[in-house]
């Protein structure tokens, strides 16, 4: 990780590593597990920070495809102390764009991780992606949406976009490392365009309550998603 103040260099941006391992998950979700993607119309135009739920190792990379995003173009906000303190995960970096952010740290992890977010997005227009949840889920259920998406999305200054995805978890379960063939959807609903709140108090309410509003709504992409499956 760079020291204070220094710019991060994003390798996956650079090296065929990163290109060959996109052409590797596009034909995995388009011949192996195959991916359906509904309402894709509702992105708006980047940069933006996908929020999304989260139950497998394969959910950054299912997302990317799903939107259309180049992998070099985008950047996942990662666990410092999974991605990036674990010497035999270095590789990592080289085909994403890994943007660490403490978990344990409360405010002051946040707040560096949002500036490293605005590094990474002064160059072109870029999108990021970020799982309210904080990990991943040992059963595929949606568990309680923490209020940092909102905090980085509005210092950010850049809409939300709430997906959900099905499946990932019996594709690829947490602690397995074989894909599983398995139908895949991934669901986009409208952008989230936040509100400016002057007052501190008021701020802090208001993350809660937005908080909240993205879970619901992701919570009904999944609804919308298992009715229509049916």
């Amino acid at each position: 990780m760079a020291q204070k103040n220094q710019p991060l260099k994003w390798p996956a941006q650079t090296n065929n590593w990163s290109k060959g391992f996109e052409l590797f998950c596009k034909t995995v979700f388009r011949y192996y597990c195959k991916l359906s993607v509904y309402g894709l119309d509702n992105l708006p135009k980047k940069p933006f920070l996908i929020c999304s739920n989260h139950s497998s190792h394969i959910d950054s990379a299912l997302l990317m495809v799903a939107a259309k995003l180049p992998f070099s173009q985008t950047g996942l906000i990662a666990a410092k102390d999974y991605f990036f303190d674990q010497a035999d995960k270095g590789y990592l970096q080289y085909l994403m764009n890994l943007v660490p952010i403490e978990r344990k740290s409360g405010t002051k992890g946040l707040m560096e991780s949002i500036n490293i977010c605005k590094q990474f997005l002064q160059q072109d227009q870029k999108a990021l992606i970020i799982y309210p949840e904080g990990t991943r889920s040992n059963t595929g259920k949606i568990s309680k949406f923490k209020e940092g998406a909102i905090i980085m999305a509005n210092e950010l200054q850049i809409p939300i976009v709430p997906a959900y995805i099905h499946n990932a978890n019996k594709a690829l379960p947490k602690g397995s490392y074989i894909i599983r063939p398995t139908s895949i959807s991934v669901s986009f609903a409208k952008p989230i365009f936040l509100e400016t709140k002057e007052d501190r108090k008021e701020l802090f309410a208001y993350y809660k309550t937005m908080a909240l509003e993205l879970q619901n709504t992701v919570e009904s992409l999944r609804n919308e998603l298992h009715d229509a499956k049916k």
